[in-house]
């Protein structure tokens, strides 16, 4: 009995140190390992309580680190604390802040003077992979920390009144919401929303807000690429300079924490 107990820990504390071994056969642990080191959770804190969400590394440059999430995640307010934890590490920066939104696409940049060790830039895939693949996301579930899941590429949607979105049956939760959808091995989506609808609680007058946590939407690899290559998000990019604030009209919290 100690010694499976023993065991256990052993495999709990290389899970938390991020040892998968990206040189595995095994695309499911290629795939996780990928989510894992391109990818922080986020807690951001306000006077009003505090949010969590996930975001993709874009970039590291010397001096600074940029994010790419999605546009909803940005707290409605303009004073905030962004936390970071990558790889089991927790690095706060008061100066991290939203630069850059596209809510129509549901896309945002954030920038931190962190620059993390270790970490490194997601690559973007070059197209979307067959209807069938195999997707692997890991986001922030509940504020929990890094949790892995995949699912079946589903195709493309226009449809609802959204914007052109991909799908996928991945199980998502509130903390998943800016996280990055991975076929092998390269950053194919951004974890965007999932199918909220109300059904009618048995023998009262009652609805519920249901959440099907097992479709998920997220914002397509060429919706990505536009975003990156317009011209006030590129020159962010190149030249470092970006406004103090940006502040959203219809933004909320992913998951408020008490």
């Amino acid at each position: 009995m100690k010694r499976m107990i023993l065991i256990w820990v052993a495999l709990l504390a290389c899970a938390c140190q991020g040892c998968i071994s990206i040189h595995s056969s095994d695309p499911g642990v290629r795939g996780v390992n990928e989510c894992y080191q391109t990818q922080v959770t986020v807690v951001v804190e306000t006077s009003k309580g505090r949010g969590a969400f996930t975001a993709v590394i874009l970039e590291v440059q010397e001096d600074r680190t940029f994010f790419l999430t999605a546009a909803h995640c940005e707290p409605p307010t303009m004073f905030y604390n962004l936390v970071f934890t990558y790889m089991g590490k927790e690095y706060a920066d008061p100066d991290a802040r939203f630069v850059h939104l596209d809510e129509d696409e549901d896309l945002a940049l954030i920038v931190s003077t962190l620059v993390i060790p270790g970490s490194r830039a997601a690559v973007l895939a070059q197209e979307l992979p067959a209807i069938g693949s195999t997707l692997y996301t890991a986001g922030n579930k509940y504020a929990t920390g890094m949790w892995p899941a995949r699912g079946i590429y589903a195709g493309t949607i226009t449809e609802l009144g959204m914007p052109e979105c991909g799908r996928a049956t991945i199980p998502s939760h509130p903390g998943n919401s800016g996280g990055g959808v991975f076929y092998d091995c390269e950053l194919v989506g951004i974890l965007s929303s999932v199918i909220q609808y109300r059904t009618k609680i048995a023998n009262t007058p009652f609805t519920a807000l249901v959440m099907s946590a097992d479709l998920m939407f997220f914002v397509p690899l060429h919706t990505i690429r536009s975003y990156l290559a317009s011209s006030e998000v590129s020159n962010i990019l190149k030249s470092g300079e970006y406004p103090a604030q940006v502040e959203s009209l219809t933004v909320f919290m992913t998951v408020i924490l008490k």
